[in-house]
């Protein structure tokens, strides 16, 4: 399993809802496969710009982050890949006031 961390925004309003771009770059000599992605809540949401990657190619994964609270906040995704290193768990963290 690979982490990765990624930095949201400190001090947003409740009502903004803010995105994440993580690039996947498929380091491999055969074609990266994204199955799927599981959110730790509803308040986030996935995009990405393709399905499979070539070697060398790269993945944009966007997350959507709508807050359900004040406060601060880590939430995380799971990218699940045709690799050994998945799922692949990406992680937002920020404040929401």
């Amino acid at each position: 399993m690979i982490t990765v961390l990624g930095y949201v925004s400190r001090n947003f309003s409740k009502n903004e809802t803010k995105e994440v771009d993580f690039i996947i770059k498929n380091t491999g000599n055969y074609p990266l496969f994204l199955k799927g992605t599981t959110n730790s809540c509803d308040c986030t949401t996935t995009e990405s710009n393709r399905q499979q990657v070539p070697p060398k190619g790269e993945l944009k994964l966007t997350i959507k982050y709508k807050p359900d609270q004040k406060g601060d906040f880590l939430r995380t995704v799971s990218v699940f890949i045709n690799s050994v290193n998945s799922p692949i768990v990406l992680t937002i963290t920020g404040s929401v006031r």
